[in-house]
């Protein structure tokens, strides 16, 4: 049967010793939507001549593998690719800030109508998305009991988290319950308040919504940045990628580096695509193996937000990053018929902004050689599946919030514009393509920095 694209599939996995493949079960899949990984050997023509005007041997020369994948980017898996690009020495994570860690609750029989019993409390923070106000959840807090021997109310008393994620600031609190008598883990939604107040009281005047529960899935933060290597070694890990055609056996493709890292973001009801480029060492046949994934929405283009200087500039109709590791083959003679190994170069960035052409702006400040920082935002699902069984409705519960979404912010601390400005292609809009490159910054000691909020605990 011959091989189809929609039975493919594509995994990623790091290598222990450079050029020696690991197994393709324990490899990152990818949700690609096509790849490129090829390996070619060059032949040799023999310089022979022998008096009939034809080539009289062929030698063959030495393989080397290039290509890559590109996916829908979808907060998760794509942090693989990203990592593998940036090397992990400018890696970081932990989780993401803003939970609240604890909390009181106090009985009292001053006042209220909440019946006699032990109740678990949880309260969770609300997150607000400063590029457009939207209210995410928070993982709950740990749960706390509460026993009323008489009838009356609750007292709850926090203390506010002091840190968030970058792109959002403290939006409220949600407060969740159990009935009389129920045990931790069976709370469910009861009342949420917006602003910084530290404090609720239960007084019996809310009954828990059990159709809302608030979720498990702790959110973790990964940052890349530029960094120099602390050892001679190269800073990019090598890698194998294997791929599934539906044929026979599969392919892998080994000792790769990644050289090119692309961030598409187009059309505003597009997909927002990654594209990633490599280089290595050989292909060898692999047996067929079995890819399993974790399915998440893609983002798209009108989850993305650009900010230019510190200013959401809503006439961006597309934007586009492109990031270079200038990967090269090491050559050498060993007497075998593939390339040494591969070795990164120097890191280059440059991003393109598309926009409306409403003045000279841009064009005057690209003539005088300005600087300028740019910020790319966009956000996806949320970290959690079947979320609307975490979600509060505005016609339900007066006020939308979903669990904290997969989430992407891309600093550019330091650019110069080459290019600006728009010709007239015609009788509609006027467009201009702002281009630049990028520069490390003084300040931060990194010419990009790129971060994510998902589910996954780390990458390597």
């Amino acid at each position: 049967m011959p091989g189809q694209g929609s039975r493919a599939a594509l995994g990623v996995i790091t290598e222990v010793t450079e050029g020696t493949p690991p197994a393709p079960a324990g490899s990152t899949f990818i949700p690609m939507s096509s790849e490129s990984n090829k390996a070619d050997r060059p032949t040799i023509l023999s310089s022979a001549l022998t008096n009939d005007r034809m080539i009289s041997t062929v030698m063959p020369g030495v393989q080397q593998v290039e290509g890559g994948w590109e996916q829908p980017f979808d907060g998760a898996s794509v942090g693989q690719g990203i990592w593998l690009w940036n090397g992990d020495a400018g890696y970081s994570k932990g989780n993401t800030p803003g939970r609240l860690a604890t909390f009181t609750a106090t009985p009292s029989a001053a006042s209220g109508t909440l019946p006699v019993g032990t109740y678990f409390y949880s309260v969770a923070t609300i997150l607000t998305q400063t590029s457009n106000g939207d209210y995410h959840i928070m993982q709950q807090s740990a749960a706390i009991t509460c026993t009323l021997a008489a009838i009356g109310k609750a007292d709850l008393a926090w203390t506010n988290p002091s840190t968030f994620p970058d792109g959002f600031t403290l939006g409220g609190f949600i407060i969740y319950r159990t009935a009389a008598g129920g045990s931790t883990g069976t709370q469910k939604y009861l009342k949420y308040q917006l602003g910084a107040t530290a404090s609720f009281s239960d007084t019996g005047a809310f009954t828990p919504d059990t159709a809302i529960s608030p979720y498990t899935a702790t959110p973790v933060t990964h940052a890349f940045i530029g960094t120099v290597p602390v050892t001679s070694a190269d800073p990019l890990t090598p890698f194998t990628v294997s791929v599934y055609k539906d044929i026979a056996e599969s392919e892998q493709y080994v000792g790769n580096r990644m050289d090119g890292f692309e961030l598409s973001i187009g059309d505003k009801n597009g997909e927002v695509m990654a594209k990633f480029s490599h280089k290595g060492i050989k292909e060898t046949p692999v047996a067929n193996f079995t890819a399993s994934y974790s399915i998440l929405e893609s983002f798209v283009g009108w989850q993305c937000v650009g900010y230019i200087n510190g200013v959401k500039d809503c006439t961006i109709q597309g934007m586009s990053l492109s990031c270079k590791n200038n990967v090269q083959y090491l050559e050498g003679l060993c007497a075998v018929p593939y390339v040494r190994g591969t070795i990164s170069g120097r890191r280059e960035i440059s991003v393109t902004l598309d926009r409306q052409l409403l003045d000279h702006t841009f064009l005057n400040r690209m003539l005088e050689g300005e600087e300028a920082a740019i910020q790319i935002q966009s956000s996806g699902q949320p970290i959690v599946n079947g979320y609307s069984a975490y979600s509060l409705s505005s016609a339900v519960h007066g006020i939308k919030a979903v669990p904290l979404r997969h989430f992407l912010m891309i600093d550019l601390y330091r650019v110069r514009l080459k290019q600006a400005g728009g010709p007239v292609t015609g009788p509609d809009q006027i467009k201009e393509s702002i281009q630049a490159d990028c520069m490390k910054s003084l300040t931060y000691g990194t010419e990009m920095k790129i971060q994510l909020i998902n589910t996954v605990a780390t990458y390597a």
